[in-house]
């Protein structure tokens, strides 16, 4: 695989408009926090658990990866109203939006114009913890509460159980929205919504350079070459791990 690095000139940087400035690098950084937490959200959901232990490990995984990707989510669109909509920069580049940049920024629009996932999920999840939720959602549970522990080694310990009941409760937050009746549709929906956001992303700080005049790289690209990557569907990852040399090294054994 190859990718192509492009070096940015600081000077020619300072020289754009404070509010095209501060846009561009705004969304490049939410950008990657987005792409982390899909890929990531991806990962865990990737590959069959062996027993049931790892399956309510990736289960758990899949919860935190969801909540962050949520709020992450969210916060990119707070931030294209606060530094791309309140500041007039919408009115000067939306028309020099390609066809397609305009369609998925009418996506976007549409979604979080009204009640929408990310918005619930980040203001009472996200970034939170919920314990009195969980504690009314525990009469409700139907599911088995299981808790694995590891005698030697706490980061393989897994508490499942409040686990099980945050899904429980972040599913039935979401019934007012439609029919959630697993996490799937939430992780789809999730995945569409950070495609928008790249799509749109990419689009406008193309439109920010373009639109400079200025030529923002140092020098040429250069062409760096991956000779072997893991593909990404080959990717798994599981809550439990061997821990066994860290142990012993922590005990002075290894």
């Amino acid at each position: 695989m190859k990718v192509i690095d492009v070096q940015l000139d600081q000077s020619k940087l300072l020289l754009l408009p404070e509010d095209e400035r501060i846009l561009y690098f705004s969304l490049g950084h939410a950008t990657n926090e987005v792409n982390a937490l899909a890929k990531l959200l991806y990962w865990v959901s990737n590959g069959l658990a062996r027993n049931e232990a790892e399956q309510r490990g990736r289960e758990a995984l899949e919860l935190l990866f969801i909540r962050l990707l949520a709020g992450k989510l969210y916060e990119s669109w707070v931030l294209l109203k606060r530094k791309y909509f309140s500041t007039g920069l919408s009115k000067k580049y939306d028309s020099r939006l390609d066809d397609v940049a305009k369609e998925v920024f009418q996506k976007l629009r549409r979604y979080f114009s009204s009640g929408n996932a990310c918005n619930k999920i980040r203001n009472r999840f996200a970034f939170h913890y919920s314990p009195d939720e969980l504690a009314v959602t525990l009469p409700t549970m139907t599911d088995e509460l299981h808790a694995y522990l590891q005698r030697d080694a706490a980061p393989n310990n897994l508490f499942a159980f409040p686990e099980a009941l945050l899904a429980q409760a972040l599913l039935t937050l979401l019934k007012s929205l439609g029919d959630y009746q697993s996490l799937d549709k939430l992780v789809d929906e999730l995945f569409d919504v950070g495609v928008w956001f790249a799509q749109v992303t990419d689009a406008l700080m193309f439109a920010i350079h373009d639109n400079s005049g200025l030529e923002l790289r140092l020098k040429d690209p250069v062409v760096v070459q991956f000779e072997e990557l893991p593909a990404l569907k080959s990717v798994a990852i599981s809550w439990f791990s061997d821990t066994s040399d860290a142990v012993n090294s922590q005990s002075g054994l290894a």
